[in-house]
């Protein structure tokens, strides 16, 4: 009775689908979901629309390319541009990674305060790398950026980007921006060093007054490559993994190997923890 009476719009069915609507929700659905667009031509995918929607023009994978996700974009870009006009300074974060397919990409996010005091980040640039990444190759694409977008250098207080020596001369002698580095670029450095050196000075008892022992290879790095090649060997072999994964689902229950990388300063606490094991 409260659903009829008060919200009675609820139950309310339009005599004709709104396919424009449709259209446009299936559209997100592909963005937002990262979903490949060759699903679209899926045959089973289309069956199911033809039997609850049997008159929906389900679109092609070259309408979704051409003009759906173009359409979609330059809707969310006149909504930004809007968004970034009530903006009067920004600051910039910018880093470049590699995709798993080895495309090389630089991201550019803008960040700034509203006059309401509301925090806005957009990313305004996914660069794709096409030429040598030079300091004055990527300053080129950055103010490029910052056009698109109708950002002023005027406005920019300063980019924030990880301690790399190109990156941060594009940004101090290319750009003349003040350079601010990434605190979590910072201080994964502090842990990947420091771990190393602290880790084999208390390896070593008693304690040696001997200021040329951080040139000597630390024993903590020994135990880690070492950990590092265990977890290695079972990902590469399906059946050591097997065995590794029964013994453990019998003992202690399954637990994943982690080797360490110079990316993810964790990984060298969890390769030597005796917990994950």
């Amino acid at each position: 009775a409260h659903i009829h009476g008060v919200h009675s719009d609820i139950l309310k069915v339009s005599a004709e689908p709104d396919y424009n609507r449709a259209l446009t929700l299936l559209n997100k659905a592909f963005t937002t979901g990262g979903i490949p667009l060759r699903f679209i031509d899926n045959k089973y995918f289309a069956a199911a629309f033809r039997l609850v929607a049997p008159n929906f023009p389900l679109p092609s994978r070259t309408t979704l390319r051409r003009r759906l996700l173009p359409g979609l974009k330059d809707e969310v870009c006149k909504h930004m541009k809007a968004r970034i006009t009530t903006i009067p300074a920004f600051a910039l974060t910018a880093d470049s990674w590699t995709s798993m397919a080895t495309h090389q990409f630089i991201g550019v996010t803008a960040h700034g305060i509203t006059e309401g005091w509301h925090l806005e980040s957009f990313l305004i640039n996914l660069i794709p790398v096409k030429e040598a990444e030079t300091a004055e190759y990527i300053a080129k694409r950055i103010c490029e950026t910052l056009q698109d977008w109708g950002i002023s250098n005027n406005n920019i207080i300063s980019p924030t980007t990880d301690g790399a020596s190109i990156i941060q001369s594009a940004v101090t002698k290319q750009l003349h921006f003040p350079w601010v580095w990434c605190l979590a670029h910072c201080l994964h450095l502090i842990v990947v060093k420091g771990n190393f050196l602290s880790l084999s000075l208390l390896s070593s008892y008693p304690p040696v007054a001997d200021t040329k022992l951080a040139q000597q290879p630390p024993k903590f790095a020994a135990l880690i490559q070492r950990a590092s090649a265990i977890a290695k060997f079972f990902k590469r072999s399906t059946s050591a993994c097997r065995v590794l994964i029964a013994n453990q689902t019998k003992n202690m229950g399954k637990r994943p190997t982690i080797s360490s990388s110079t990316t993810r300063h964790a990984g060298a606490q969890h390769s030597t923890s005796f917990s994950d094991y």
